[in-house]
């Protein structure tokens, strides 16, 4: 028997009607525990409101944390990597370090997981 951690998946796109595609097939990740949490961003659904990936990211920083400093888990996360991988690389790297202590890890070592 396979015993794996918590996996968590950020997607992040403009529009859950326009852009959300595999929305069942990750749904069903979901439902079968492949997936243990989907976070979902979608940024221009609202024009009120403007959810992007790293929103979420800081949304959920302790669990984040948790899973990255303690766990030695993995987080993906899907969008646009052009027009949000340094947002998400800068909230990754925030929640880290604001949790780091409370973790048990130094704030740069947080901050040097990504140096790599």
């Amino acid at each position: 028997e396979k015993i794996t951690g918590e996996t968590w998946l950020f997607f992040g796109c403009r529009n859950r009607d326009l852009d959300f595609l595999y929305q069942e097939e990750l749904q069903q990740f979901v439902d079968d525990g492949t997936l243990s949490h989907l976070e979902l961003a979608f940024s221009r659904e609202s024009p009120d409101e403007v959810v992007y990936v790293q929103d979420k990211l800081r949304s959920q920083a302790d669990a984040v944390a948790s899973l990255m400093l303690e766990k030695n888990g993995l987080i993906y996360v899907c969008g646009d990597a052009k027009g949000m991988s340094k947002g998400v690389q800068t909230a990754l790297v925030d929640v880290l370090k604001e949790n780091a202590i409370k973790h048990g890890v130094s704030d740069k070592s947080a901050e040097e997981i990504f140096s790599s």
